[in-house]
């Protein structure tokens, strides 16, 4: 859990949407609970460059969630959904890292024939850190609400068209905060191979959306001057996924970021390489990874001082990562968990922005679901 979000917020609504068609096919009341406690050790709590000596820490690290789905009409389903975080830490210089998240999410839905669905969602992050005058707050808030037309193919298809307004508040710093409509599309394609009892899946998985920025601030002339000028970006995501399960699971995804800034030192392109993997092991033991890989290229050729904005951006999570989880469950409910987290810089991060920081979680989870 962090306090950065980024663009990440959209393939989050995505799955969300997503949960909420599955949904459909269910014929009662649907409730699950989520709870996940553990420990956990960060050595850069404080996300510190490599230049700086990282203050390393123990914590503590809660998640839990809620959500209902329910028909209030024939052909109607509303799902709601809130999960909230928090991680505390101990060592004193890492306790202006302390934070609770709150993640909500809630969609009506209307089946108007076999094939065609009409959705309207509204979802909410807020992140609210403690910090400090070593360590300011990197927190915000995020809200954004939209509809969106689900199509259904004969084979196995899902095309979507989704649009609506967003606004996001930078805490530390009113001038980064920004609002603006966003439109975007995805296309979904499967396929079932092999006899029933040896059945494998092969999922294809396209989108993009655009969202115009207006900020609450004035954009940069040059990495000293201010512009006078209204800041406005226009943000663009795109991404194609392949995910094939069958004994195991695997998944290959590239997406591409855009900003196109009218203000010096925010424009850039991110390329985002994704590789998951996942498998049964022996003894009930179950394998998750996932590797990220992300090359930056910034539109300026001297980067904007970080320090303009109190610390670190709220791009701050934008980095190359490795994630490898192991669980096993115990019943039917619950279950323990091991996880181990690496984040690094992108390639082509500006010398002297070099950054590594490890995550080490032990814990145990728990569900309900009726």
């Amino acid at each position: 859990m962090s306090c950065a979000k980024g663009a990440s917020c959209a393939g989050a609504l995505g799955a969300f949407f997503g949960l909420c068609s599955q949904a459909l096919a269910a014929d009662a009341t649907r409730l699950q609970v989520n709870l996940e406690v553990g420990a956990e050790v960060d050595t850069n709590a404080l996300r510190a460059p490599a230049a700086e000596p990282p203050v390393t820490s123990p914590l503590w690290r809660i998640t839990t969630g809620l959500q209902v789905a329910m028909r209030p009409a024939a052909r109607q389903l509303i799902v709601l959904s809130d999960t909230l975080g928090g991680k505390i830490f101990f060592a004193r210089d890492a306790q202006g890292e302390n934070v609770l998240v709150d993640d909500a999410h809630a969609a009506w839905s209307y089946t108007a024939t076999p094939t065609l669905s009409a959705e309207l969602g509204l979802d909410y992050y807020d992140a609210f850190q403690q910090g400090s005058v070593e360590d300011p707050r990197r927190d915000f808030r995020l809200g954004g609400m939209g509809p969106r037309l689900v199509l259904a193919g004969e084979s196995d298809e899902i095309v979507t068209a989704f649009a609506g307004y967003r606004a996001f508040q930078y805490k530390i710093d009113p001038q980064q905060d920004y609002w603006g409509p966003y439109f975007g599309a995805a296309l979904r394609k499967r396929w079932l191979t092999g006899p029933v009892e040896d059945e494998r899946e092969w999922q294809l998985d396209a989108s993009y959306f655009v969202n115009p920025r207006t900020f609450n601030g004035e954009g940069f002339r040059n990495p000293d001057q201010r512009s006078g000028l209204t800041r406005n970006d226009l943000f663009h995501f795109g991404e194609l996924r392949g995910t094939y399960t069958g004994a195991f699971l695997l998944g290959l995804g590239y997406g591409v970021q855009w900003n196109d800034s009218s203000s010096y030192g925010f424009g850039l392109l991110r390329h985002i390489v994704t590789l998951r993997f996942a498998s049964p092991l022996w003894g009930r033991l179950r394998l998750a990874s996932r590797a990220t890989l992300q090359v930056l290229q910034l539109a300026d050729p001297v980067p904007l001082d970080p320090r303009l904005f109190g610390g670190d951006t709220f791009e701050n999570e934008n980095r190359s990562s490795v994630e490898v989880a192991l669980e096993h469950p115990l019943g039917d409910s619950f279950r323990i968990i091991a996880r181990y987290s690496y984040f690094a810089s992108a390639l082509g991060t500006a010398a002297g922005a070099d950054f590594s920081r490890h995550l080490v979680f032990f814990g145990a989870a728990y569900r309900f679901d009726r």
